[in-house]
C-alpha cells in the first residue's frame, strides 16, 4: 500500500471528518503483518489534532500484507459478542488493495475469515479497494474485486472501488461518501432490539420520559446528575484557556486554519437558511399535533424545572463538599477568562444589552401630566413648560436570554473547550451587569436543563453544568441508585458513558426547549437565545423549523462558532458569529449588534448561502429541490465538500521531503551476507559483476509494475568466514545526506547524485574482497546473521538480508553426517540459532537464503524455521518463519535439479582475420590469457575446465580440442585473410559436441568483422546444448559489424558485449570469465532471481 500512501492519507482523512460530523463513533485500527494487528483509536479516544496527527503517522508501509488475519485479530480489540437480546449498529470499513499473499496462500479459506469475525461479533464489512492503474505479475496475488464485493456481499456491507496513484485518486470523495451512505443505509435495515432494563428504577425512568412523549417523538429533557466524581468537577476549569492567540488557534486547528479573527452575519439576512423547505402548519390535523407536542413540551419543562429546584439539596445530601468545591470551580474560571468577560461585559452595555425600561420619571414637554411641573408653570405664568413627565432615568434591563451549548461528537476537542471557555466568559459578563434571567441548557444527543430562568447561578448551578460537561444526566425525578441504573443501561458494551452519550446533535430540541422558556418568560423586553455549536445536525429539517418558529415569534437565535476549526453555523442559522477564539467573542458581538460585519452580500443570504454550501451538506437539512436529491446529484458535488483539503493533500504530495521513509518513498535497504572463505573463491568473483546488475536491474524492474512509487534501494555487504579466522569489517549502508526543502527537482537531484556514488563505494568495497581461510566444511552462518542484524544501520522500510553459502552452520543438527564440523554442539548452535533469529525480528530484517549447494544447507534452513516458529517476542507475539526466513533461491537453473558444478568446457571462436594482425591480435591473446588466468583460479587452483579453441578466417580451424586449461596454449599465431561465419561456428559445433558428461558448455564467439552465414549454426548450437547450461557470449571488436553479432547473441539466448578498444576487450573477457566461474555458468540468473524475488517482495509485502 506505499504507493497509495497519499490516497490512504486522504481516505482517512475523509472518513473521519465525515463520521465526525455525522456523529458517529468510530475507532481506527491498522493492519499489517498477520500478527500485528493495531488498534491506534479506541471508540472511547477523543479526537484532537494531535490525534489525527498520531494517526497518520502510525501508517509505516513496513509490514507485510495480510487484511484477512488483520481483521480477525482487530475486531475482537474493538467489538465484544453482543448478548441475543441486543443489536447494534456495527460496521467495519476496510481500506485495502486486495494485494496480498493470503490470496495465494489460503485462497476460499482465507475468503472465509473476513466472514467469520463479521457473523460473530454481528458487524458488517465494507471496504474501499484502491486499486492502481498498473497491477502487473502481481495480480495473481491478489484478491479479485469480485472475490472481495462477494465477501461484502455477504457480509451484508459495501464494496466500492477506485483506480488511484500518487498524484491522487479521481472521484475520491465521491467514492468515499457513497461507501458510507450506502453502509449506513445498510445499517439502518435492521432496527435495534430495546435492551433489557437493569433496574425496576431506571425502568420507571425510562417509563415516564416516555409518556412525556408524543408520537412525534419529544426527546425528554433530562437534569445534571447530582452525585458526581469530585475529579469531574475539575473538568470546568480544565477545559478553560486552551486557545490564548491566534497562533495557538491555528496550531490547534484540526482543519484548514482560519482565514480571519471574527465575522459576523450582515444586516438584514433576509430570511432562515432554508426555510424555504419547511412549512409550519397554521391549522388541521398537523397544526393539532404541533399543539400537543408544545403542551408535552410545556409539562416536561414544568416538571424539569420543579426537579432542578431540589437538587442543591441532593447535591449536598450526595457530597457535602461538593458546593464549596463548585464555588472554588468556578472562581478558578472566572479568574480565566476575567479580560474576556471585562470586554464581554462592556460590549453587552453598549450594544448588545443597552438599558430599556426605566423607572423614574422626568419633565417633558409630552408625555402624562406631571402635577409639580404644572404647579410650577401656574407660578411662573407659563414660562416654564415642561408640564408633562416620562420614564427616562433610572434605567434597568429587560431581556430574556438562553444560552445553549453543544457537546456533542463533532465538538470533541479544541472547539468545545472554546465553546465552554466562551459559555463561562458570556456568564460571567452577565454577572458583572448584575443580570440573572438566563437559563443555560447543554445538549448533545440528550438535551440536558443546567439553569431555568428563575434559578440563580449559584454552586448548585456550576455543580449542574459539570455534570453535563461529563454527559451525567437523569430524568427528572430519578433518585440516584436508579439515575445511576439508567446510566448503566446506555453503556455499550464497556464503552465509556461519555462517548455513547454524545453521539448525536439534538440542537432542534435544545433550541425548542429554550423558545418554550422563553416564550413563558415573565420579562417583556427582547428575548434572545445564543447556541454556542459547530451547526452540524442531526436532526434535519428539525432545527430549521425550529429556528423559522423563533424568527415567526421574534425570538432571535444566534448561532456561535469560537474555535478555530472550520464549522457549518453561518449555513445554518440567520444570525451568526465566528471567532477563531474566545478572546476574539467580544469583537465578533459587536459587529453583529452595531451591524460593522467584515462583509457585505452581493445578493440576498438565501442565495449567497445557496452558492456556498455544498449540496450533501444542504441535503441533510432536507432541500425539498427534489432534483437535487438524488444520489447522483448529491455524489456529483462531494468533490466541492473538501476543496482546501484536497488542495492541500496535492501541495503535500508535490513538496513532501522524500528523505528516508517520507512522503511515500520506497526505502529499500539490502545486505548481502556472503561466505568470503577458500571455497566460495569463484563465486566471489562472479558476484562483483552480479551486485552490479541487481544495482541496475531491481529499480527499472519495480518502476516498471508500479510508475508512482520512487523506490531508494542502499545496500551493504557484510563477509563472514569460520569461528576463529580474522572478521572482515562489513561495509555499511551509506548514510542518506541532507536534502533540500520545498523543492521536488533539487530533492531528485540530490537523490540521484547519493545512489550513484553509493553505488561506486559498494563496488569498491566488493572488489577488494578475497576468499581465504575456513577449514572444515561449516562456517560461522549464526554468527553472521547476528551481526547482520546488529551492526548495520538499518533504516528502511524494506530490510532485507541475502545470504549467499554453500556451507552449512555449525551444529550437527542443522547438517548431515558428512559435512565436517569441528563444533558439533547442538544446544549450543540451538542458542546461537535462537539469539540470531530474535536480533533479525527486533531489527524487522527478513532473510533469504542462496543455495549454491543446496544438499549442504538445506537442513540447516528447514531447523531455523522450525526454531523461528517456536520463537516468541517480549511482548507474547508469534514470530512468523514465513515473513523473516523467505522462500530461498537454488542457484541453478530450475527444474533441472541436481548439484552446483564449478567444471566448465569453455570454447573459443575467434577472428584471425587480415583486419587482426598487428595490436588487435596482440589485445586478443592478452584478453584470451586473461580468461583462462581467471578460470584457472576456480576451486582454490584446482580448474577442472576444458578449453576448445576455433580460429577462423574465411576458413575455420581448431588448434586445441576439449584441452585441460593446465595444459592448453595461451598464445596462437593468426594467418589473416578473409572473414566468414558459418564454417568457425560449424567448428564450434564440433568442439561442443565433443563437452564432457557433466561439465557446463561456454562459446565466446569474438569478430572485428563481417562475416557471412552462421545463422543456422547458431541455432543448432543452441537447440542441443540448452539442456547442458549452455552460455552464448559474443562480442563486437573495434569496427566490427554489431548487428550481424547482436543477431548471434540472440539466436544463441546469449550475451551481447561492444568492445571499442584493447583495453575494454580484456575487461570484457575478464568479465565473462568471473561471471561464468559459479552455479555451471548459471551466476547471471542469480541477479535476475533476487531481481524478481526483491520486487515480487516489495510488491506483495508493502504494496
Amino acid at each position: 500500500m506505499a504507493r497509495l500512501e497519499a490516497n490512504i492519507q486522504e481516505t482517512l482523512v475523509l472518513l473521519i471528518e465525515v463520521l465526525r460530523k455525522l456523529e458517529i463513533r468510530f475507532a481506527i485500527g491498522r493492519v499489517g503483518a498477520a500478527d500485528n494487528a493495531r488498534l491506534l483509536k479506541p471508540f472511547d479516544e477523543p479526537f484532537s489534532p494531535a490525534v489525527g496527527q498520531r494517526l497518520l503517522e502510525s501508517f509505516s508501509f513496513n509490514e507485510g500484507s495480510y487484511p484477512a488475519s488483520g481483521l480477525c485479530a482487530l475486531s475482537k480489540k474493538v467489538f465484544s459478542p453482543l448478548p441475543a437480546s441486543h443489536r447494534s449498529y456495527r460496521a467495519v470499513i476496510m481500506v485495502t488493495d486486495g494485494l496480498t499473499s493470503e490470496a495465494r496462500d489460503a485462497g476460499a479459506a482465507t475468503e472465509a475469515n473476513f466472514l467469520q469475525p463479521a457473523r460473530e461479533l454481528d458487524f458488517r464489512l465494507s471496504m474501499l479497494q484502491l486499486k492502481s492503474a498498473g497491477t502487473g505479475d502481481a495480480a495473481a496475488e491478489a484478491f479479485t474485486e469480485e472475490s472481495l464485493r462477494a465477501v461484502c456481499q455477504r457480509s451484508r456491507g459495501v464494496h466500492a472501488s477506485l483506480v488511484a496513484s500518487r498524484e491522487g485518486a479521481l472521484g475520491l470523495p465521491q467514492t468515499v461518501a457513497q461507501l458510507l451512505m450506502k453502509t449506513i443505509a445498510k445499517m439502518a435495515e435492521i432496527p435495534p432490539a430495546r435492551p433489557s432494563s437493569a433496574t425496576p428504577g431506571a425502568a420507571a425512568g425510562a417509563e415516564s420520559a416516555a409518556r412525556a412523549s408524543p408520537e412525534r417523538g419529544l426527546r425528554p429533557l433530562l437534569l445534571p446528575a447530582a452525585d458526581i466524581p469530585a475529579t469531574e468537577l475539575e473538568l470546568l476549569s480544565g477545559m478553560l484557556g486552551r486557545v490564548k492567540s491566534l497562533e495557538e488557534a491555528i496550531t490547534a486547528a484540526a482543519g484548514v486554519p482560519p482565514s480571519e479573527l471574527f465575522d459576523a452575519s450582515v444586516a438584514g439576512a433576509a430570511e432562515v437558511p432554508f426555510a424555504q423547505a419547511v412549512c409550519l402548519p397554521a391549522s388541521g390535523a398537523a397544526a393539532a399535533a404541533r399543539r400537543a407536542l408544545e403542551s408535552a413540551r410545556r409539562d416536561v419543562m414544568e416538571a424539569a424545572s420543579a426537579a432542578n429546584l431540589l437538587r442543591p439539596t441532593r447535591i449536598a445530601s450526595a457530597c457535602p463538599s461538593a458546593p464549596t468545591l463548585a464555588a472554588a470551580q468556578w472562581a478558578s474560571a472566572e479568574r480565566t477568562v476575567a479580560k474576556c468577560a471585562e470586554e464581554l461585559c462592556a460590549v453587552f452595555e453598549e450594544c448588545v444589552m443597552p438599558h430599556n425600561r426605566f423607572t423614574r420619571r422626568k419633565a417633558d414637554l409630552k408625555g402624562a401630566l406631571w402635577p409639580p411641573g404644572l404647579m410650577k408653570g401656574i407660578a411662573t405664568e407659563w414660562r416654564y413648560r415642561k408640564i408633562y413627565s416620562t420614564k427616562t432615568s433610572g434605567g434597568k434591563r429587560d431581556y430574556s436570554i438562553c444560552l445553549a451549548l453543544d457537546t456533542s461528537l463533532s465538538m470533541e476537542g479544541v472547539l468545545q473547550c472554546c465553546a465552554v471557555e466562551s459559555l463561562v466568559a458570556v456568564i460571567s459578563a452577565l454577572g458583572m451587569l448584575g443580570f440573572d434571567k438566563f437559563s443555560v441548557i447543554v445538549f448533545g444527543s440528550q438535551v440536558t436543563l443546567v439553569k431555568a430562568e428563575d434559578q440563580p447561578w449559584d454552586s448548585a448551578a456550576v455543580h449542574g453544568l459539570a455534570a453535563a460537561l461529563s454527559h451525567r444526566s437523569e430524568a427528572p425525578g430519578h433518585s440516584g441508585a436508579a439515575a445511576a441504573a439508567a446510566t448503566s443501561t446506555t453503556r455499550a458494551h464497556g464503552a465509556p458513558l461519555a462517548v455513547d452519550a454524545v453521539c448525536g446533535t439534538a440542537d432542534a430540541d435544545a433550541i425548542e426547549y429554550g423558545l418554550h422558556q422563553l416564550r413563558n418568560s415573565g420579562s417583556r423586553g427582547p428575548k434572545k437565545m445564543w447556541v454556542f455549536t459547530d451547526g452540524y445536525t442531526s436532526c434535519g429539517k428539525r432545527l430549521t423549523e425550529a429556528l423559522v418558529s423563533a424568527d415567526e415569534d421574534g425570538i432571535e437565535v444566534v448561532g456561535l462558532a469560537v474555535g478555530p476549526d472550520r464549522t457549518f453555523t453561518s449555513d445554518m442559522y440567520q444570525h451568526w458569529v465566528r471567532a477563531a477564539m474566545p478572546n476574539a467573542l467580544p469583537s465578533a458581538l459587536r459587529a453583529l449588534y452595531s451591524r460593522e460585519a467584515g462583509h457585505s452580500p452581493a445578493k440576498p443570504q438565501a442565495d449567497g448561502m445557496q452558492q456556498r454550501t455544498p449540496l450533501w451538506a444542504r441535503m441533510r437539512v432536507g432541500d425539498s429541490d427534489t432534483s437535487d436529491s438524488s444520489i447522483e446529484a448529491v455524489l456529483g458535488s462531494m468533490q466541492c465538500a473538501f476543496p482546501d483539503l484536497a488542495a492541500k493533500f496535492e501541495r503535500t504530495r508535490e513538496l513532501k521531503l522524500v528523505r528516508g521513509n517520507q512522503g511515500g518513498l520506497m526505502q529499500v535497504d539490502v545486505a548481502f551476507v556472503l561466505d568470503v572463505t577458500g571455497s566460495m573463491e569463484p563465486w566471489l568473483e562472479a558476484v562483483k559483476e552480479q551486485l552490479k546488475a541487481i544495482m541496475r536491474d531491481i529499480r527499472p524492474k519495480f518502476a516498471k509494475k508500479w510508475p508512482d512509487v520512487p523506490i531508494l534501494l542502499r545496500f551493504a555487504v557484510l563477509p563472514y568466514r569460520d569461528t576463529g579466522d580474522a572478521e572482515v569489517p562489513p561495509f555499511d549502508f551509506v548514510p542518506l545526506p541532507a536534502l533540500p526543502a520545498g523543492d521536488p527537482e533539487a530533492v531528485k537531484a540530490a537523490m540521484d547524485a547519493y545512489c550513484a556514488d553509493a553505488e561506486t563505494k559498494v563496488l569498491a568495497y566488493v572488489r577488494g574482497l578475497r576468499a581465504t581461510g575456513g577449514g572444515d566444511q561449516a562456517e560461522d552462518v549464526l554468527g553472521a546473521l547476528e551481526r547482520t542484524a546488529t551492526r548495520l544501520s538499518w533504516e528502511g522500510r524494506v530490510r532485507l538480508a541475502v545470504v549467499l553459502a554453500d556451507a552449512p552452520c555449525h551444529g550437527a543438527n542443522f547438517h548431515a553426517a558428512d559435512i565436517t564440523d569441528s563444533r558439533p554442539d547442538e544446544a549450543a548452535a540451538t542458542a546461537a540459532a535462537k539469539k540470531a533469529l530474535r536480533a533479525l525480528d527486533a531489527s524487522s530484517v527478513d532473510t533469504m537464503f542462496c543455495h549454491v549447494k543446496r544438499d549442504a544447507t538445506r537442513l540447516m534452513e528447514e531447523r531455523l524455521r522450525a526454531i523461528c516458529a517456536s520463537l516468541t517476542r517480549p511482548d507474547g507475539s508469534q514470530i512468523d518463519p514465513s515473513r523473516r526466513l523467505l522462500k530461498p533461491l537454488d542457484l541453478f537453473r530450475p527444474g533441472e535439479g541436481g548439484e552446483v558444478r564449478q567444471a566448465m568446457h569453455l570454447v573459443f571462436v575467434l577472428d584471425e582475420s587480415g583486419s587482426m594482425s598487428g595490436s588487435p591480435w596482440a589485445a586478443l591473446m592478452a584478453a584470451y590469457k586473461s580468461f583462462l588466468d581467471v578460470r584457472g583460479a576456480a576451486n582454490q587452483g584446482r580448474s577442472e575446465d576444458k578449453v576448445s579453441v576455433v580460429l577462423f578466417n574465411s576458413d575455420a580451424r581448431t588448434p586445441a580440442k576439449c584441452v585441460p586449461i593446465a595444459e592448453v596454449d595461451k598464445s596462437f599465431s593468426m594467418r589473416g585473410h578473409g572473414t566468414n561465419f558459418g564454417p568457425a561456428l560449424d567448428a564450434a559445433k564440433a568442439a561442443l559436441d565433443a563437452t564432457p558428461a557433466g561439465y557446463s558448455p561456454l562459446l565466446l564467439f569474438m569478430s572485428d568483422g563481417c562475416g557471412s552465414g552462421g545463422e543456422a549454426q547458431m541455432a543448432s548450437i543452441y537447440t542441443t546444448h540448452a539442456r547442458q547450461g549452455l552460455q552464448v557470449h559474443s562480442i563486437a571488436f573495434g569496427s566490427a559489424d554489431q548487428g550481424k553479432l547482436r543477431l548471434l547473441a540472440e539466436t544463441g539466448h546469449g550475451t551481447f558485449h561492444v568492445a571499442p578498444d584493447p583495453t575494454s576487450l580484456q575487461a570484457t573477457f575478464t568479465r565473462i570469465a568471473a561471471a561464468a566461474g559459479a552455479a555451471d555458468g548459471l551466476i547471471a540468473q542469480f541477479a535476475q532471481y533476487v531481481t524478481d524475488n526483491l520486487t515480487d517482495k516489495l510488491v506483495m509485502e508493502y504494496m
